[in-house]
């Protein structure tokens, strides 16, 4: 699953206020929230920073899920080093290097060529950044 932006939530009009869904098909989150719920300086929240808050809470969850592809780079039993991208939730490998590398760096800049956002990179089983749908590093973790 894609890293949900707070701009993908669908906000749906009711009548005790209004209610936010998760743009993620997999994912069963909502929220419903009451305008007259305030901060505690007595401000009413905004439509944005609720989506924002919407957007932590849903993508924490979906690592936690494994609801984010991972794209691996590791060195395999010739010590070359390769990448592959698992999907996320079945870990199916639905593309890989197709050819060893004999540098981690030549490894790591095809996985990044190759790979569109968003997904965990993963390198030799400890580094872990999460690069979103533009290709930026999002969280070192």
């Amino acid at each position: 699953m894609a890293t949900v932006r707070p701009e993908d939530f669908t906000v749906y009009g009711y009548a005790g206020g209004l209610f936010l869904q998760c743009p993620a098909p997999s994912c069963e989150w909502e929220l419903a929230i009451n305008p007259a719920d305030t901060t505690d300086d007595g401000a009413a929240d905004s439509l944005g920073s609720l989506r924002q808050a919407a957007a932590a809470h849903c993508h924490e969850q979906h690592q936690e899920d494994g609801m984010i592809d991972r794209v691996i780079v590791y060195k395999d039993t010739a010590q070359q080093w390769r990448w592959r991208r698992q999907a996320a939730g079945n870990n199916e490998i639905i593309a890989d290097s197709g050819e060893g590398h004999q540098r981690r760096i030549t490894a790591l800049i095809g996985a990044t060529r190759a790979n569109a956002g968003p997904y965990i990179l993963e390198v030799d089983g400890e580094i872990e950044v999460e690069i979103d749908a533009s290709g930026r590093v999002a969280d070192t973790r």
